[in-house]
């Protein structure tokens, strides 16, 4: 937690996630799951804004393709807890 000049505090979290499992087909696979979170809100409660990043990567052995997926998620909230704000960007690739 971080108290910025303006008063606003602000909270960031960082998770780390990986697996491994095997598909129908056979082929095996590692994924990992970086998630970025920061939050902003005011003292006065006034208002807060939210934001997730997350990039999903499934890494196949062998000559399945791999896959990287990218998503952000945008609050903002007001004084009376209503979301006033809300983006959902998300796109899929293969590499």
């Amino acid at each position: 937690m971080i108290i910025q000049p303006s008063g606003q505090i602000r909270v960031a979290a960082h998770q780390l996630l990986t697996a491994q499992g095997e598909g129908t087909s056979g082929t095996r696979y590692s994924f990992s799951d970086t998630l970025n979170s920061t939050f902003f809100f005011a003292p006065d409660s006034a208002p807060s804004v939210y934001t997730q990043i997350t990039v999903d990567n499934v890494i196949a052995q062998g000559n399945a393709p791999n896959y990287q997926v990218h998503t952000t998620n945008h609050q903002t909230i007001n004084a009376n807890g209503e979301i006033t704000a809300n983006t959902l960007d998300f796109t899929a690739e293969c590499r």
